[in-house]
């Protein structure tokens, strides 16, 4: 559901639904795209290409570069704003599993075994954070009073200092570039 609000969003503020030539991903747009705008630009045509189609499907046709950036796009964007406990609340928990895969994919290994620790903590208590979600603001309260990932959220934050996710991941579409072009 919020992926539908960030594709919505994308209409409203001029990024029209893919299929358009002007809107396609080429070689020299990619190529001629700044470090600063690459990952974005890259990620908003992914929104693009799945507006018309559930988020599921469009992601499990997606070549696994496709996937995975788009897949660490809402990793980070979910723990930014309220830590694993968020993303594994919102709709991107449908993706989880694919998450380590996709950071190893790019070669962010310590956020792929991090994700992978963060994973297992949700598994041993994912009936209980699915039951207690309910939409209410207290609920959300009652799970996050449980603590149960915030020193797995700081150790998110820290890594940066270690593995520059961001530079990976542009590097990885630098070196990958075919896989993004419409």
């Amino acid at each position: 559901m919020a992926n539908r609000v960030i594709g919505s969003l994308l209409n409203l503020f001029g990024y029209g639904k893919s299929g358009s030539k002007a809107d396609a991903l080429t070689r020299v747009k990619i190529e001629n795209a700044s470090d600063n705008e690459l990952l974005l630009m890259i990620f908003n045509s992914l929104s693009k290409e799945h507006s018309d189609e559930p988020e599921e499907l469009a992601i499990k046709n997606w070549n696994e570069s496709k996937r995975a950036i788009y897949l660490i796009w809402l990793l980070e964007s979910e723990v930014h704003n309220g830590g694993f406990m968020q993303f594994f609340i919102n709709s991107s928990r449908e993706f989880y599993q694919f998450v380590p895969q996709c950071l190893e994919l790019v070669g962010a290994g310590r956020f792929a075994e991090l994700t992978r620790n963060a994973n297992e903590i949700y598994e041993t208590h994912k009936s209980y954070i699915l039951k207690q979600i309910d939409g209410t603001l207290k609920s959300y309260h009652s799970i996050l009073s449980e603590n149960l990932f915030d020193d797995l959220d700081s150790e998110f934050y820290s890594l940066y200092t270690l593995e520059d996710l961001y530079q990976i991941q542009i590097t990885y579409i630098r070196e990958n570039i075919n896989d993004f072009i419409d």
